[in-house]
């Protein structure tokens, strides 16, 4: 309820009960920050004197200027702090609104950013798996590579202190996977290659050659 001033009475007439009434409802409904708001309370007090000095009853009369009038004047020192404080904090939370709108975008930002980050890093790792796979196969390789010079090395190396090498037999297993060769020594190397079968044959061939 907005509170009027013009509806305040100055008369020195006593006001008459329905008046008096009247103004009894205004000052119990009125707010205090319409009061405020108006800059009323000098005026509500007036109102408040008016009513102690004409209303009948004595109970009414002592509330109205013991309780009523000092709450009033309490009430005129606390309102503006109070309603000063309750608009920064209306404006804090606006802010903090606005802010916190602002965190969530953000966050779903970094959300995203995470989630494609986490894409990347499974990619990556995919790729580091294949990579090492084909480090090993390499690895394999080089091995058997090794196997193979270290192999034709002796061939060669086992000829020239006794002149021309003996018939070298070659033996493959039923897997496929090892080839033995028996040397003029005696001695049989297998070798996890099949097809150093070939190769070999051929080396025996250019061997007895040039033996």
């Amino acid at each position: 309820m907005q509170y009027s001033s013009s509806k305040i009475s100055r008369s020195s007439v006593a006001p008459s009960p329905e008046f008096l009434q009247q103004q009894k409802k205004e000052v119990g409904h009125v707010s205090l920050e319409a009061i405020h708001q108006a800059g009323a309370f000098r005026d509500i007090g007036q109102t408040i004197c008016t009513l102690i000095q004409h209303v009948p009853n004595q109970h009414e009369r002592e509330n109205l200027e013991y309780l009523t009038m000092p709450r009033l004047a309490e009430f005129k020192e606390i309102v503006p702090g109070t309603i000063t404080t309750a608009e920064t904090a209306e404006s804090q939370r606006s802010s903090l609104l606005e802010k916190s709108r602002e965190l969530n975008a953000n966050l779903v930002q970094i959300q995203k950013r995470l989630s494609s980050t986490e894409i990347k890093l499974s990619e990556i790792s995919e790729e580091e798996g294949k990579l090492e796979m084909e480090i090993q196969e390499l690895n394999a390789r080089k091995e058997q590579l090794l196997a193979r010079k270290k192999f034709v090395k002796y061939l060669y190396q086992s000829k020239l202190p006794f002149g021309k090498p003996k018939e070298m037999d070659l033996e493959e297993d039923y897997s496929g996977l090892t080839v033995a060769v028996r040397t003029k020594f005696g001695n049989i190397l297998s070798l996890g290659f099949y097809d150093l079968l070939t190769e070999l044959k051929e080396l025996q061939r250019q061997l007895i050659q040039t033996s």
